[in-house]
């Protein structure tokens, strides 16, 4: 504090003795002017005199009592209007709320209070000291000591509130509180001690310190304004600074109450204070305790439970092998504490400690528990950026912690963009895909570290759960049990999710079972011991109240002092309020609007809510009401959150989230969408709808799912509720709803205003009806919604339409139909310059040309599909097109490049768990080997394909792969099984009604196989008739190649010449080699078995066998050779 000339505040006496030539006549001076001014303000001025001589000034005045005056000699209506004047200044009128938000600064000095430690400082013997000095000297001691005892005040995070006379007054707690400001006040005192004893002359001082709430505002006048605090605490510590010896410290019981064990000093009991009503407890400090407290919270009981923990971490230590335990209570019965006592435990015995906690609301990015399990493992520190979590991502795949395959799924988990590489890979797969492999990638993680230390795995509240966490949850509770890590989740009772359906999922992994009761009596009694001596009558009612629940009794424990007073709450809810009643204003609001965000929140966040932008946390950690996480802050508990987020009225907890909306509206569209609901906002809906499509676009399909649910759920425009549910469908269905999808729209259909939306509703349920294999249907509405395309004249639209239209004539072989609405597509994709629709269009013209039996115009087609897919990034279509462009090169009896192709594919379709495509890249591999002759793989391939159709349901396929698996079977001399297979595709066939899709292939391979003449005759009969219809392409061809066999091998020459003149009519338009091929092996085997010494069939033979070479068929050549044996024979 500076001192004002000519006000001459007394602030710094040292420099004002420089102009009254000595210290005495500095201070008489300076009270003669200030105390005779303030004096006469009040008509009091006759006293001056009497205040001067006993060196009473403005700041000492506050310190007296009505005693001291009595003792000065004023008489009863001086003393009351001096004690009134003090008290008006002391007690500014800070009653009144502001009507912001929120009152972190001090304003028209109204003030605030505050929980704040003063200290004083005072030179012991200081009129000894100086009375040798001139006023240089004097003024020279002065400013030493007023140096060294500011640094060490400073140094603990204090301030000087003022310097008076030859002592300091400090504060620690404002303007800024720490939550460890008791203990800051007495390092400071203890380190004042040592500095003064350095400096020249040595000095020694008496010290007093004391705790309390205080006044803390702007005080003075238009000349001269000054930030000081005022309080019983203020005086307290003065009178203490006088009641200490030199070199002593003087502390009031509040403060060694705070300190606690690490306090070290003497009781000096109760002394009478003067100014003090009633004594007052006195404690000496002689030096503090280095050692922190292990922990804020007290843990009684639970010797069962902690037994129950002890033998699972013995066998995991003895066995090698984990085990999961699932803690199970109500709110605050004690999960989180007897989990960290757990932890200890483990701690104790070299396991790592890995968290990850589920919170109910206000999970922003990188803050779910998957995620945060996943950071701490790869030892990522809280908010750091994504270059650090990407070098993680980078180290742990060199470091082999997980496979490379895996990095797609890992960058998902660290909330990392996609790399180029990978992008097209994460987009194709689909939603399963995606979670299974975070599933897999945690689980590889968590092995890999468990072999260098063992592991205890916590996941809290699992009642917040959502799915996809709980199928996270169910595939650790099978890894651990085969590893060293313990798994222990927590629970509510009520909202409890891992139930009898969850636990089927961890396939009978063992599961230990705790459930918390309540404390017993004796156990809270226990509780009771660490709050002070405290009456049985409280304890009891405290016991009473609680339930025995050990949050709600360490509460009301806390709040002793106001059961005494007869203020108990009756619930948990009126414990929470009353500390929260307990707060400054500017606390309660930070704590209210930090309530608003969530269980866990940012400062930055918190800030963002509060008229003055600014956010001190101290204050609600040293009141427990919050705690630090890393950077953020959280709830010290989830009900202290519900709590005080109910305490507010509905106006203003919607302000709030209003504000919260605007803070996330830029980086969190969930959060956005969430707060903007809460705050009842109308467009909370659309918010929904928007960040339902971003999650969608990002494949995450399950929460986009819950996003488009909850805002089905409330009022909107009928436009956003008419697009929430066509996109509830699509969700639907990529989520593998099909007939959910289908039921969705026909709700959006049935809701359709206009055009647009007829449009988009029967385009949404003819997607539906295409996987449901209700064709028919689905033309019937892509009819109806060309119609509406045509009337708004929307190309995109159009072209999904004709592409779709296409995709439902494929299967029922409709061949022209299906090219005109590709070419058709194609053109409006041109049209839009999309580059999905035009990719999609040239995989459907591609289908077209195949559907037709035209193999080269479809390789060239497909060939140009993937290529132009690649250029874009089109993962999946790359996906669902490369396999067909290999299979054209089967018949074009170009292997190598097929092969090559096929494992292109296989190795997409494996990385994105597109399971139909990998059905047809074994197929057509099978096809390939079979043809070089490597029956043994071509067998491996066509099984593996049927396993994969058998184990995800795809019925589709289970025909064509049977069909060609008795093929190979008999082609190998496996006749009967062969018959029995293409039975059974049969079956599958008829009961499907799959006969253009696939009738005509299954049925040449029941002729080929049966040895049942009138069965063989039947199967051929059936299949000529069919195939005078349209079917799809490779019907013809499996069935006229089936055909030839079986003319060859039973010597049906005509059925041969009628197998070999269809396939060669059916091609006409467009031969290819594999055709033309075996066309040419059936008719040159059938004539040389007719007339097997013709010069002309001696040359088709060889020419037939140097074909078979030049590409490779093996299988053909060993009929080839018998022939050409027997004729050299």
């Amino acid at each position: 504090m500076s001192v004002q000339i000519p006000n001459l505040c007394p602030d710094d006496l040292g420099l004002c003795a420089i102009f009254f030539g000595s210290r005495q006549s500095c201070e008489e001076n300076l009270l003669a002017i200030d105390i005779e001014r303030w004096l006469d303000n009040l008509g009091l001025g006759k006293y001056a005199d009497v205040f001067a001589e006993n060196e009473i000034d403005l700041d000492a005045v506050g310190l007296l009592s009505e005693e001291d005056f009595k003792e000065l000699g004023l008489p009863m209506g001086p003393r009351r209007k001096i004690l009134a004047a003090v008290d008006e200044i002391q007690s500014p009128n800070v009653s009144e709320k502001s009507e912001t938000l929120d009152e972190t600064i001090l304003a028209n000095n109204q003030g605030e209070r505050r929980q704040v430690t003063a200290l004083f400082a005072d030179i012991a013997g200081f009129t000894r000291l100086s009375s040798g000095m001139d006023a240089e000297e004097t003024h020279a001691m002065l400013n030493g000591f007023f140096a060294g005892v500011d640094e060490m005040v400073t140094r603990y995070g204090g301030s000087i509130d003022k310097h008076i006379g030859d002592a300091v007054m400090a504060v620690f707690g404002a303007p800024v509180a720490h939550t460890d400001d008791p203990e800051r006040a007495l390092r400071a005192a203890l380190d004042i001690h040592e500095a003064v004893a350095q400096l020249d002359p040595p000095l020694e001082v008496h010290v007093g310190v004391a705790s309390g709430q205080v006044v803390a505002s702007s005080t003075g006048s238009a000349a001269h304004t000054e930030y000081t605090i005022t309080g019983d605490s203020v005086n307290l510590a003065a009178r203490l600074t006088d009641l200490a010896k030199s070199g002593e410290t003087l502390v009031a019981a509040s403060v060694q109450r705070a300190l606690g064990e690490r306090f070290r000093g003497a009781d000096l009991g109760e002394q009478v204070i003067k100014g003090l009503s009633e004594p007052v407890s006195v404690w000496r400090l002689d030096e503090l305790s280095t050692e922190q407290s292990e922990s804020g919270q007290i843990f009684v009981g639970r010797s069962r439970e902690l037994g129950q923990f002890v033998a699972a971490l013995d066998h995991c230590l003895e066995m090698g092998k984990g085990q999961s335990v699932i803690v199970r209570g109500e709110a605050g019965v004690g999960k989180s504490r007897l989990v960290e006592e757990f932890s200890n435990l483990a701690q104790a015995k070299e396991f790592a400690i890995h968290t990850g906690l589920i919170l109910d609301f206000g999970t922003a990015k990188g803050q779910d528990a998957i995620g945060a399990l996943v950071r701490s493992l790869l030892d990522i520190p809280r908010g750091s950026g994504k270059a650090m979590r990407a070098e993680a991502a980078g180290r742990a795949v060199n470091s082999g912690w997980i496979p490379e395959e895996r990095l797609v799924h890992l960058n998902d988990l660290l909330d990392l963009p996609q790399p180029s590489n990978l992008a097209g890979i994460h987009e194709a797969m689909d939603n399963a895909t995606r979670n299974l492999g975070k599933q897999e990638t945690l689980g590889d993680l968590i092995q890999i570290k468990s072999e260098a230390t063992n592991l205890l795995v916590r996941i809290e509240d699992t009642h917040w759960a959502d799915q996809v966490i709980l199928a996270h949850l169910a595939h650790l509770v099978r890894a651990v049990q085969s590893i060293p890590v313990l798994l222990i989740l927590t629970s509510r009772i009520t909202g409890d999710q891992l139930d009898q359906n969850w636990r089927a999922g961890t396939e009978g992994a063992p599961l230990m079972a705790i459930d918390l009761s309540p404390l017993d009596s004796s156990e809270a009694s226990d509780l009771a011991q660490y709050f002070g001596d405290l009456d049985e009558d409280v304890i009891s009612a405290c016991v009473e109240r609680s339930g025995g629940n050990p949050l709600f009794l360490e509460q009301l424990l806390r709040n002793a002092d106001e059961l005494t007073a007869g203020n108990i709450p009756g619930t948990i809810q009126g414990i929470i309020q009353a500390r929260l009643d307990a707060l400054q204003t500017v606390d309660q609001g930070a704590i209210q609007a930090a309530s608003v965000l969530g269980q866990r929140f940012t400062r930055a966040a918190v800030e963002a809510l509060l008229d003055s932008g600014i956010f001190d946390p101290d204050n609600l950690l040293k009141n427990v009401m919050i705690r630090p996480a890393g950077e953020d802050f959280h709830f010290a508990h989830a009900m202290i959150r519900e709590g005080v987020y109910a305490s507010m009225l509905r106006p203003r907890r919607a302000e709030l989230h209003r504000r919260a909306a605007g803070w996330f509206e830029a980086d969190d569209l969930v959060l956005f969408a969430e707060h903007l609901d809460k705050a009842e906002e109308r467009g909370a809906a659309k918010a929904y709808f928007v960040a339902a499509n971003a999650e969608t676009e990002a494949n995450r399909y399950d929460q986009a799912l819950r996003l488009v649910e909850r805002a089905l759920e409330l009022n909107t425009e009928p436009d956003v509720r008419f697009d929430l549910k066509c996109l509830y469908g699509d969700l639907l269905r990529e989520l593998g709803q099909a007939d959910e999808s289908i039921s969705a729209f026909k709700t959006a259909l049935n809701d359709a205003e206009d055009d647009l939306q007829l449009c988009q509703a029967n385009i949404g349920l003819a997607e539906g009806l295409r996987i449901k294999g209700r064709y028919d249907e689905g033309l019937e509405c892509l009819s109806a919604a060309e119609a509406a395309g045509d009337a708004i004249g929307s190309a995109e639209h159009l072209s999904r339409i004709h592409w779709l239209k296409g995709n439902l004539h494929f299967p029922m072989g409709n061949i022209e139909q299906c090219m005109n609405s590709h070419e058709t597509a194609l053109r409006y994709g041109q049209e839009t310059g999309s580059p999905e629709a035009q990719a999609h269009a040239l995989s459907g013209l591609a289908d077209a040309y195949y559907l037709n039996g035209r193999m080269l115009s479809a390789s060239e087609a497909f060939e140009r599909c993937v290529k132009f897919a690649k250029e874009v990034s089109l993962t999946r279509i790359v996906c669902a097109n490369l396999n067909m462009a290999a299979l054209c090169k089967y018949y074009a009896l170009e292997f190598d490049f097929g092969i090559e192709m096929l494992n292109e594919a296989l190795e997409l379709s494996m990385a994105t768990s597109n399971y139909r495509s990998e059905i047809l890249v074994r197929q057509h591999l099978s096809f390939i080997y079979y043809e070089i002759g490597l029956f043994d793989k071509a067998l491996e391939e066509i099984r593996a394909a049927f396993e994969i159709s058998q184990k995800n349901g795809v019925d589709l396929f289970k025909t064509s792969t049977l069909a060609y698996e008795s093929q190979i079977l008999w082609n190998i001399g496996n006749r009967t099984e062969a018959a029995e297979v293409s039975e059974r595709a049969w079956v599958i066939c008829d009961e499907q009604k799959s006969y253009r899709m696939c009738g005509g292939w299954v049925l040449g391979a029941v002729a080929l196989s049966t040895s049942d003449h009138q069965r063989r005759n039947w199967a051929i009969e059936e299949g000529f008739s069919l195939l005078s219809g349209e079917v799809v392409s490779h019907n013809y061809l499996k069935f006229y190649r089936a055909a030839m066999e079986v003319g060859l091998e039973t010597q049906n020459w005509a059925l041969t010449d009628r197998a070999c003149d269809a396939l060669a009519n059916y091609t006409r338009s467009e031969p290819f080699p594999w055709s033309e091929f075996y066309i040419s092996r059936a008719q040159t085997l059938s004539g040389f078995h007719q007339d097997n010494n013709g010069d002309q069939v001696i040359k088709s033979l060889r020419k037939l066998k140097e074909k078979a070479e030049k590409f490779g068929i093996r299988a053909s050549l060993p009929q080839i050779e018998l022939a050409l044996g027997n004729v050299a024979g």
